[in-house]
């Protein structure tokens, strides 16, 4: 008498197929959650970068000073202005909030780990080695175009980092992969023409 075969898998091709399937899957959340990550910190970096790009254009426009502040204790930055409280016939520093720019609110695994306006390094908030700034630091763009020297370094408290340079003489923010240790000074001769 002959045996009818049946259709049909093994319990151990059923084990394998879902071994690889558990594998392949714990690969891919871990390389998510770090891509995760590291695009958070090149958020917070590109977002500054765009306030300061945004902050040097209105001190040109309207002729005053703005000044990108941050605070260690919420972790965020803003962009500021002074104006006249006719009320209180006082000047009043007011935070920039409108269709271009806002308040930026950092994501909670990005660390701001160093500013560095003009020649002072704050550790603003969970540098190693570095303690809580106890006083917000800002980044002043003038009038004429230009701009408080300033680098600023976001990282996620691992190997990923993100640094934003401003150039004191034009102004201008650039954003760059890496630690603040990279950034190459760029010096600017406005006297020397363009080629």
């Amino acid at each position: 008498m002959l045996r009818a075969r049946r259709a049909g898998f093994t319990l151990t091709e059923l084990l394998v197929v879902v071994a690889l399937i558990t594998v392949m899957g714990g690969t891919g959340v871990g390389m998510y959650a770090n891509s995760y990550k590291r695009m958070m910190v090149e958020k917070a970096a590109r977002e500054l970068m765009l306030t300061a790009q945004y902050g040097r254009i209105m001190a040109i426009e309207q002729q005053t000073q703005m000044t990108i502040r941050f605070d260690a204790t919420t972790n965020s930055f803003a962009l500021t202005t002074v104006q006249w409280d006719a009320d209180r016939e006082e000047a009043v520093q007011v935070v920039v909030s409108d269709y271009y720019c806002k308040p930026f609110q950092i994501h909670p695994s990005v660390v701001i780990e160093q500013v560095a306006v003009g020649w002072d390094t704050a550790n603003v908030s969970g540098s190693p080695g570095g303690g809580q700034a106890t006083e917000t630091a800002g980044i002043s763009f003038y009038p004429n175009g230009t701009a408080d020297m300033a680098v600023v370094q976001f990282g996620d408290g691992g190997s990923t980092h993100y640094t934003v340079s401003i150039n004191p003489a034009t102004g201008k923010a650039e954003t760059v992969f890496g630690t603040a240790e990279t950034i190459q000074p760029k010096v600017v001769d406005l006297e020397e023409p363009l080629r």
